[in-house]
């Protein structure tokens, strides 16, 4: 993906999600903000209800498609459901089953490699990639 200014990044997580933005990040012992923006960006453009099927049948939930395969139960296929949640609840606007389990994942051996998307677009690339354009004064 090319550099995408921070400001279009960080626009729509906050219009999406003002409360949950401006308090205390919940997720910064396991990710920063920086890591968790671009994630959501890249997972799901910032859309709380997408739901993707993968070639082999699971199903990916939510604004970090979260697995059904390893992570939740949608009750359509086999499931670890190592996070121990109803997938239909990583589609909840307020994040909390999403954030319990992305925990779960992070902590875990694979950590953010979980994510395909996150090891291609969002590893080892500095703030300052995503701020290409950004006008600095």
């Amino acid at each position: 993906l090319p550099p995408i200014p921070l400001l279009l990044l960080v626009t729509p997580y906050v219009a999406i999600f003002p409360s949950f933005i401006f308090r205390p990040n919940p997720l910064k012992t396991f990710f920063s903000l920086f890591e968790g923006l671009c994630l959501a960006f890249v997972e799901s453009n910032f859309n709380l209800s997408k739901v993707n099927e993968n070639a082999d049948g699971s199903f990916d939930y939510g604004i970090f498609q979260i697995n059904s395969h390893y992570w939740c139960n949608d009750y359509k296929s086999h499931s670890e459901n190592i996070c121990h949640e109803d997938c239909k609840e990583l589609l909840s606007p307020d994040l909390l089953s999403t954030i319990n389990c992305v925990k779960k994942m992070v902590s875990g051996a694979g950590g953010m490699k979980n994510w395909v998307a996150w090891r291609l677009h969002c590893a080892g690339r500095p703030l300052s990639y995503w701020m290409t354009g950004c006008h600095k004064e």
